[in-house]
């Protein structure tokens, strides 16, 4: 029988991570999120997956990450950020009395729910 090899971690983000690659994907959104499924469209994705993922590793502060492991994140960030957006905006209607709260919406966030 074969035994199985543990998948070894990588780090988590930190939170300059995350504002470094906050500011490198707006170059790439709009191919990133293109709906498109043909070949070609699916050929620009992965080209845009690695030149985002080679922008975002050439800065000195941050661990070195793989094209899979940004995906993951992104995907993870995206619906993080829908979450919270429509959490804000439920508590913006919400009555009780008291101070009303002001929303932190992330600008990304804001592009993600439009």
């Amino acid at each position: 029988m074969e035994e199985k090899v543990k998948r070894t971690r990588s780090s988590n983000f930190t939170n300059k991570e995350k504002a470094i690659f906050v500011d490198v994907l707006p170059d790439y959104l709009n191919v990133i999120e293109n709906k498109k499924t043909d070949g070609i469209s699916v050929r620009h994705k992965e080209c845009a997956w690695e030149k985002l993922a080679n922008e975002y590793n050439s800065h000195p502060e941050v661990t070195k990450r793989t094209v899979k492991q940004l995906k993951v994140f992104y995907d993870s960030f995206k619906r993080q950020s829908k979450k919270n957006y429509v959490n804000e905006k439920v508590a913006l209607y919400q009555t009780g009395g008291g101070l009303p709260t002001v929303p932190k919406i992330m600008t990304l966030a804001i592009n993600f729910c439009r």
